[in-house]
């Protein structure tokens, strides 16, 4: 019988992803986390003394990555004093040019890392584990041909451990099965310990023995258990033991707020529980009042200096001052030379706005503007 194995297995680094939908400096801070991360994944395999690491596929984001770029992802890889296995998925498939290709050619691979490009089954750490692995040579493919694995015996003191990229049917959201699909029957067919899944970016177990990763550090809005590696001890007659490592720097968040003219301010609250370490984007729904609109902005730019990243989409949101605030506006009006035509304005204009006229919304404020700078 084999001795136990122990794994970490993570996936969908993406070094050298762009955030540009952000701030500049604010997707550079994100950008620069997704190196970071890789030392903190290397603290973990030694703290837990792992034998191998499987980086199951898109190590890198984009093929033409910079040359600089792509030499500090094989740097910060000097970090393990394991084997670390990468596999090419669909944003580093393994194409003439690609980026394996070329630090293959710079010459800066170290030598505990093995590029898995040629899809060949390799035997590691003395015999003792059996590596199949299905690299991508295109971004995609129609299917992910796992099959041929079966064919190779079974051996009582050897582990079988696979590393794959894709999606498997039935386990993912249907619009993931367009690409890389791979068939749920060849997962079981394969007769593997382990399995060792990228592309899904949450942490997802899709069944005992096989298992997403998702990515070490979140890149986007959605609530699938991204930030975290796999420990995975494998033992004799057992299934594996899968334990979550949360890796990530940042935490990724999505808040909606709905609004009434009539809303008091205690409906931005939830703005006020985010603080450094938080990426935040904002929808707003609904219809504000001149009062509750200044301290939303207020609260915003607050915001915006504490967290890490905002963003705030405001495409569904009205501007439209209560009854009060109109007669204040007029009220305030009338003391000036332009007084005897602006109520007859206001009364328009709030009007409009209220059938959703967004030239109306805009002319509201930007009369309350003037009053306030006119004070």
């Amino acid at each position: 019988m084999p001795a136990p194995l122990r794994l970490l297995h993570t996936a969908d680094w993406q070094l050298g992803k762009q955030f540009s939908r952000f701030a500049l400096d604010d997707g550079a801070a994100l950008s620069a986390a997704r190196f970071a991360v890789v030392d903190r994944l290397a603290a973990l395999a030694r703290t837990h003394a792992v034998d191998l690491v499987l980086v199951a596929g898109d190590v890198f984001d984009v093929q033409d990555i910079g040359d600089t770029a792509l030499r500090r992802g094989f740097l910060s890889l000097a970090a393990f004093d394991c084997p670390v296995l990468l596999l090419p998925g669909n944003h580093d498939a393994d194409i003439d040019g690609g980026v394996f290709a070329r630090a293959q050619r710079l010459g800066i691979v170290p030598e505990h890392v093995h590029l898995l490009c040629d899809g060949v089954p390799k035997t590691l750490l003395d015999g003792r584990v059996q590596l199949f692995s299905a690299p991508l040579r295109r971004r995609h493919e129609a299917n992910l041909d796992i099959k041929s694995w079966a064919s190779y015996a079974r051996s009582s003191d050897v582990w079988r451990v696979g590393m794959a990229h894709g999606s498997v049917l039935g386990v993912l959201p249907e619009h993931y099965e367009l690409n890389n699909v791979i068939n749920p029957a060849d997962v079981e067919s394969a007769n593997l310990d382990y399995l060792a899944l990228g592309d899904w970016h949450g942490a997802l177990q899709v069944n005992p023995r096989c298992a997403y990763s998702g990515t070490p550090e979140p890149d986007r809005f959605r609530a699938n258990q991204a930030g975290f590696a796999y420990l995975v001890e494998l033992f004799q007659d057992v299934a594996p033991k899968l334990t979550p490592l949360p890796t990530k720097a940042f935490t990724w968040h999505s808040l909606e707020l709905q609004f009434d003219s009539f809303s008091d301010v205690s409906a931005l609250a939830p703005l006020r529980q985010f603080a450094s370490a938080d990426v935040v984007r904002v929808r707003l729904f609904g219809t504000l009042g001149a009062a509750l609109e200044q301290e939303l902005r207020v609260t915003l730019d607050a915001l915006r200096a504490r967290v890490r990243a905002l963003m705030v989409e405001v495409q569904h949101l009205r501007f439209l001052p209560s009854d009060a605030e109109l007669a204040e506006l007029i009220l305030r009006a009338q003391e000036h030379e332009v007084g005897s035509v602006m109520p007859e304005l206001l009364a328009q204009l709030h009007a409009q706005a209220a059938s959703g006229d967004e030239a109306a919304m805009d002319g509201l404020r930007l009369i309350l503007q003037w009053q306030q700078e006119a004070r």
